[in-house]
């Protein structure tokens, strides 16, 4: 996972954004959370003007994986999902959903990620995300909401258990490179990503981590490698 300084809110989006929450209050009121209506107002957060600006910020990276992108074929995605929220660790347990979570985030400029195809799937970030053990959750909006948005509920008293990539903590307190095989010629070493902390085992959890190992090209940043601190 890369740090991200996303910089300023894009001048499209920021003029963009409150007439788009409107529209989406207006459905809600009307159909709640989750309901196609609600869905059918999920547009103009990818812009490609938006997009241009995460995809630079990135350095045409995922935020997720790392992986060079292509920015025709990748989306825009958010750091809370806004079509319900998976709660459990991706295990044998049931999936706890929050259906009607994160919707008025969609056109947040914090929550937004320049991400591949792959990790935003279902099989991958989607969705998920997992709070950290006794954190509450944000309690969803209740209708009829102000169409202003003055009273949508703050995400900042949960605790996400899934790091930020343009959040506060650096990603690197939580994660680490690892050489799969320490036994090979140190040339031949591919790397994997492995968890420091809960927070860091919970990303790698999104099964992004699949696609979470380098060659050699690692040993360019020994801050992240476990090998270059022995």
């Amino acid at each position: 996972m890369i740090r991200v300084v996303r910089g300023p809110t894009p001048k499209g989006l920021k003029s963009a954004a409150p007439r788009r929450l409107r529209k989406a209050i207006e459905s809600f009121n009307k159909s709640g959370a989750p309901s196609a209506p609600l869905n059918a107002t999920f547009v103009g957060y990818g812009s490609t003007a938006t997009k241009q600006v995460l995809y630079s910020a990135q350095h045409g990276k995922c935020a997720w994986c790392e992986r060079r992108t292509d920015f025709s074929s990748a989306p825009v995605e958010h750091y809370r999902p806004k079509g319900g929220a998976s709660r459990h660790p991706r295990n044998n347990r049931p999936s706890v959903v929050d259906p009607a979570h994160y919707w008025w985030l969609a056109w947040d400029w914090t929550n937004l990620l320049f991400a591949c195809a792959r990790c935003n799937d279902a099989a991958h970030k989607a969705n998920y995300f997992p709070l950290l053990p006794g954190s509450a959750t944000v309690p969803a909006p209740t209708a009829p909401l102000p169409v202003d948005g003055a009273s949508l509920p703050s995400s900042n008293s949960e605790q996400a258990a899934l790091l930020d990539p343009a959040g506060a903590v650096n990603p690197l307190d939580h994660l680490e490179w690892a050489p799969v095989d320490s036994t090979q010629a140190m040339r031949d070493w591919t790397w994997q990503v492995v968890g420091r902390t809960p927070r860091g085992s919970a990303t790698i959890a999104t099964r992004s981590s699949g696609s979470w190992r380098r060659t050699c090209e690692i040993t360019q940043r020994p801050d992240c490698c476990r090998a270059s601190k022995k």
